[in-house]
């Protein structure tokens, strides 16, 4: 696909470069420089594949040194319950980033077949308007969310040593398995930004057929009557191959980040309740210690954790919201249009509507919309409240322990 403008193909090849560092993107990127264009595909990397591999069995090997250094090491506060959770978050990382890693590996021609699609449809949709969205912004948006997490990810190695001076092993700990699944959410959130783009031009498009000085959904519930001509039904019989073409791989993305985001949906929710009960353990006994710097470190966690789930929840929301609205457009140009041939092929983009059912999920365990974020924030507040009256109790049970021995 022949790219005009070099910042899309930087755009591209630091995207590429960064996902292909952490294990996420085991393609090649192939590029080749005409006149004043450029054209890019990606392609099966063997290189890439072998990384990941050896990513993984790496990970294997340092797990027998930094698990049992993680149970021995002493912070502030520390319990058994508090011992118990941190193991077992340290456990579950390795397993999620083993796992996805090994994914990527035995699904890369999936990832290769949304990549190169995703570089394709932005030339498919010039032919359509002489302005299309500003990509140049989209990308500009993107880069500071990247931005934005990447100063807090090393807010929480600063934090993570002035808290409890583990050193870079420690980092590795405790930081790399939260980096690794808050830059998975970020590559979904990437991948689905840029589809939400695009159904967005199909249906500025749509609404671009009818003849109207104002482009809303009322002025085009208005029109009575919409007059067409040959290449108008062209017009619509292209946007409606696009469409497909868009549901198709929209149906892609959805199964190859399925089960990597469930994995990473538990692992947040797991860290989320971590922090936050490690952050409010001080308040429910009088013999805990406050460290400052512990729990600007745990609220950063939290926040590390929250920001992309938010992000991508709201965007699968928002391309939901798109993809409906195409059936309102299809549905009101089908009312009000004369021509036999247009209306023909308006009811067959309606049909076509009525058999694409998209949707965005975690293994379909869960919707990734907004009722997913709300309801891991609602699941982390009422086992938070349960393990805190655990640890009440057993403090309750412990004095009176104390009290019948003395007396």
């Amino acid at each position: 696909m022949a790219h005009p403008l070099g910042w899309t193909y930087r755009a591209i090849l630091w995207c590429h470069i960064i996902f292909k560092i952490i294990g996420l993107a085991p393609i090649s990127l192939h590029d080749r420089s005409l006149k004043n264009t450029r054209t890019i595909s990606f392609g099966r990397s063997k290189s890439g594949i072998f990384y990941n591999a050896f990513l993984s069995i790496l990970l294997i090997a340092s797990s027998f040194i930094t698990l049992p250094r993680l149970y021995n090491t002493p912070y502030a506060n520390k319990s058994i319950i508090m011992a118990i959770i941190e193991m077992g978050q340290a456990t579950l990382g390795n397993v999620i980033i083993i796992t996805i890693l090994l994914c990527y590996v035995f699904r890369w021609y999936i990832l290769k077949k949304i990549s190169n699609y995703l570089v394709q449809i932005g030339g498919r949709m010039q032919i359509f308007s002489r302005e299309p969205i500003n990509m140049y912004r989209a990308i500009w948006n993107l880069s500071a969310i990247y931005i934005v997490q990447t100063i807090m990810c090393v807010g929480l190695v600063v934090t993570e040593e002035l808290a409890f001076f583990n050193g870079p092993l420690g980092w590795a700990m405790d930081i790399l398995p939260s980096a690794f699944a808050i830059n998975t959410l970020f590559q979904y959130f990437l991948v689905i930004s840029l589809m939400n783009i695009n159904f967005t031009r199909v249906n500025e498009a749509l609404q671009g057929i009818c003849r109207s000085s104002s482009t809303d959904l009322k002025s085009l519930n208005r029109c009575r009557r919409v007059f067409v001509n040959c290449s108008v039904i062209q017009s619509l019989r292209y946007l409606r191959n696009i469409y497909d073409d868009l549901c198709e791989v929209a149906d892609e993305v959805s199964r190859f980040y399925s089960f990597p985001t469930l994995l990473v949906v538990i692992f947040i929710f797991y860290s989320l309740l971590f922090n936050a009960y490690y952050i409010l353990q001080p308040l429910s006994g009088d013999d805990m210690d406050f460290e400052l710097f512990s729990v600007i470190n745990g609220a950063l966690f939290i926040v590390y954790f929250i920001y992309p789930l938010s992000l991508l929840t709201a965007k699968v929301t928002e391309i939901l919201n798109e993809i409906e609205r195409t059936g309102v457009i299809v549905h009101s140009l089908l009312q009000n249009t004369i021509d036999r041939k247009t209306k023909a092929e308006l009811k067959q983009f309606s049909l076509q509507l009525l058999h694409r059912q998209i949707k965005f999920t975690a293994s379909d365990y869960c919707n990734l919309d907004n009722t997913l974020f709300q309801s891991v924030v609602s699941s982390v507040i009422t086992y938070l409240v349960i393990l805190i009256q655990f640890q009440i109790q057993n403090k309750s049970s412990y004095d009176c322990q104390c009290d019948c021995s003395v007396t």
